[in-house]
């Protein structure tokens, strides 16, 4: 017979086994049996920061089914933390199971302790997190999570409680680095209320960039436009453009070098609006040309591209107006399409002369 025949009226009889009388009489199914606690013999420790509402209930089991746990008490053996660094608080408790049945008390102890002082660790933040989340460097608790965390408390937390006795402080002192990155030396000063001793600490907290440019280029082409002076090629003195920059932090500054030293910058300053190919210019062909992004913190990416110098100005054909030519007997001439040429010229070079009949 089990909980499920729980209130069902049975007919039982009984034989004696020496005469054979038997006797016949109905039975009810009850349950008597009241929950019964597993109270923990030894006190459950506590810190200081947190309620003692979170320490659960002790466990508690019952044949056929817990229906309440119920705290019918709550009482302090020691409330003073400082004479032995210990808060005990007792608790009483009963159960009740589905049928009525209550257990006998069970009492708890909780042993509230306090931690000696501990501070933050030193802090290092990429300038990228601190743009986006500068709750980072404030001094709330550490969490690790960018959207909530702080640069740390003393005792992260574990010192914040009525029953801790410590108070504590911070003053901070801002010192400016590279380009949008700083220091912060911010000063903790605990004070334990128990002994009154007074504990001080500095910690270091830093936003930093340590991430280079990102850097993109395309290869592209500029005009001869130097001409040729032989036994000198044509050159150019094109313009070169600007690559395209990203830094998360900070503010970048562009180099642009050629095989014919660095380039003039447009803006005078740098190659964030490109530049023009140096004196002597390059020749006709395929170059290499390479670009620099640093920033204000001294991360820098270095990328090659390509330039074509070509010749797309088409030559300038200059010829006689009137050129004679005598025939042979046979009523012919042979004429060189150089002899109609009256100062053709080309900025790089001529490559050959053609000459047609107009009808």
């Amino acid at each position: 017979v089990d909980c499920s025949y729980i209130g069902s009226t049975w007919m039982a009889m009984v034989t004696d086994p020496d005469t054979g009388n038997k006797c016949w009489s109905q039975v009810t199914v009850e349950d008597k049996l009241p929950p019964v606690f597993d109270c923990p013999a030894a006190p459950i420790p506590l810190n200081c920061s947190f309620d003692i509402g979170i320490v659960p209930a002790p466990p508690v089991s019952d044949n056929c089914g817990v229906a309440t746990v119920e705290q019918t008490d709550e009482y302090y053996l020691d409330q003073d933390m400082c004479d032995d660094a210990m808060v005990l608080v007792v608790r009483a408790w009963v159960a009740t199971d589905i049928y009525g049945n209550v257990s006998e008390p069970c009492f708890d102890t909780i042993k509230i302790v306090r931690p000696d002082p501990t501070f933050p660790a030193d802090q290092v933040w990429d300038c990228s997190d601190f743009a986006s989340y500068p709750n980072i460097i404030e001094p709330t608790l550490y969490t690790g999570y960018l959207p909530t965390t702080g640069s740390g408390i003393p005792g992260n937390g574990q010192m914040d409680g009525t029953y801790c006795m410590y108070n504590y402080s911070h003053s901070d002192e801002l010192t400016d680095a590279c380009g949008n990155s700083f220091k912060i030396v911010r000063t903790w000063t605990v004070l334990d209320w128990c002994t009154n001793e007074v504990f001080t600490h500095q910690q270091i907290i830093k936003v930093v960039d340590v991430t280079a440019p990102v850097l993109i280029t395309q290869p592209f082409t500029v005009n001869a436009d130097i001409p040729a002076t032989p036994p000198a090629l044509c050159r150019s003195t094109g313009f070169i453009p600007a690559p395209t920059v990203t830094d998360d932090c900070n503010e970048v500054t562009i180099q642009i070098f050629t095989p014919v030293g660095e380039a003039i910058y447009a803006n005078g300053i740098d190659g964030s609006e490109g530049g023009y190919i140096p004196a002597p210019g390059l020749e006709l062909g395929y170059h290499t040309i390479t670009y620099i992004a640093t920033d204000a913190c001294g991360n820098s990416t270095e990328t090659q591209s390509f330039v074509q110098v070509v010749d797309e100005t088409a030559p300038v054909a200059v010829c006689d107006e009137i050129t004679d030519v005598d025939l042979d007997s046979d009523g012919l001439a042979e004429v060189f399409a150089e002899t109609f040429d009256d100062g053709s010229h080309d900025n790089c070079c001529l490559d050959h002369f053609e000459v047609r009949r107009m009808d």
